[in-house]
């Protein structure tokens, strides 16, 4: 009876090798989520007297809109801050002090903000800053079970290959 060795020289290291790649694939399934927020609009503003202000920003698709308007107080407070967030057609949605605001999007927007601010003090100054976020709504590509799914048949592949090449060597 001849005896063969448990592996070939060329097989050493490959559980390895096989380890790093399933641990690689398992490590890029997971990924970032492509729902997260994006800022549409960071702005920060300084106030002599009273100003307004009108930004235009658009959105790709529906999702939701967080504005965030806050009252910086250098050198001091403002005596009055406020914002509307406009579409063409409508208003969405208004703060009339600093504050945030949630507003459901349908579908794509082209929209504008408005904002008001009044100064106060010796100096007459202010300073304010407006932040909109937006965050899609679409359905996300379930990630962690296409990894699997990719892992098991990378799996599959493998061990049907090392079968295949074993046979060709005489080995069961």
């Amino acid at each position: 009876m001849v005896e063969r060795p448990l592996t070939h020289p060329r097989d050493e290291g490959r559980a390895g090798r096989c380890a790093t790649l399933f641990a690689v694939l398992g490590i890029a399934s997971v990924g970032a989520d492509p729902a997260a927020a994006s800022t549409v609009l960071s702005t920060t503003t300084e106030v002599f007297g009273s100003a307004t202000a009108v930004y235009s920003f658009d959105t790709p698709s529906a999702g939701t809109l967080n504005v965030q308007l806050t009252d910086v107080g250098w050198p001091t407070r403002l005596a009055s801050l406020s914002s509307t967030i406009y579409s063409s057609t409508a208003s969405l949605g208004s703060l009339s002090a600093a504050g945030d605001l949630t507003l459901l999007l349908s579908g794509p927007s082209d929209l504008s903000a408005f904002v008001s601010a009044q100064a106060q003090g010796a100096l007459n100054l202010g300073l304010y800053s407006l932040d909109i976020t937006f965050s899609p709504s679409t359905s996300p590509v379930p990630l962690p079970s296409a990894g699997l799914l990719l892992t098991c048949g990378v799996g599959i592949l493998g061990t049907i290959g090392w079968r295949w090449r074993r046979r060709e060597e005489g080995g069961p």
